[in-house]
C-alpha cells in the first residue's frame, strides 16, 4: 500500500512540476514574443515621424503654456526641423517606434496619451 501512495505522490509532484514549467514557458514566450513583434513591426517613414515630432512639440507647448499662439508653435516646429536635433529625433522615431505607435501618437489628444503610445 505504501508503494501505491508513494507512486501517487510522485505522480502528483511530476504533474505540478510540469504545470509550473508550462507556466514559465508561456510567460517567457509572451515576453519575448512581444519584444520580437515590436522589433519586426513595420517602421514609420520620415514624413510620419516629422508629423509626430510636430504634434509632440505642439502638445508640449500647449501643456506648458495653454495661451501659446499657434504662430509661435509653427515657428518652434520649423526651427526644430532646421536644427540637427530635429533630424536626430526623426531618425530615432524611425528606428525605435513602430508605424502603429506613431499612428497612435498622432491621434492622441494630449502629451500623456502620446507618451503611452510609445511604451
Amino acid at each position: 500500500m505504501s508503494s501505491v501512495t508513494d507512486e501517487a505522490v510522485a505522480a502528483e509532484r511530476r504533474y505540478e512540476m510540469l504545470a509550473a514549467t508550462v507556466v514559465v514557458v508561456v510567460v517567457v514566450v509572451l515576453v519575448l514574443g512581444g519584444r520580437l513583434r515590436r522589433e519586426m513591426a513595420p517602421r514609420p517613414d520620415e514624413q510620419r515621424c516629422q508629423q509626430l515630432l510636430a504634434r509632440y512639440l505642439e502638445q508640449a507647448s500647449r501643456q506648458r503654456h495653454p495661451e501659446v499662439d499657434t504662430r509661435a508653435i509653427k515657428r518652434s516646429i520649423a526651427a526644430a526641423h532646421q536644427r540637427a536635433s530635429g533630424s536626430q529625433d526623426v531618425r530615432a522615431c524611425q528606428q525605435r517606434l513602430s508605424a502603429e505607435q506613431v499612428d497612435c501618437g498622432l491621434h492622441a489628444p494630449n502629451i500623456d496619451e502620446m507618451e503611452r503610445c510609445f511604451q
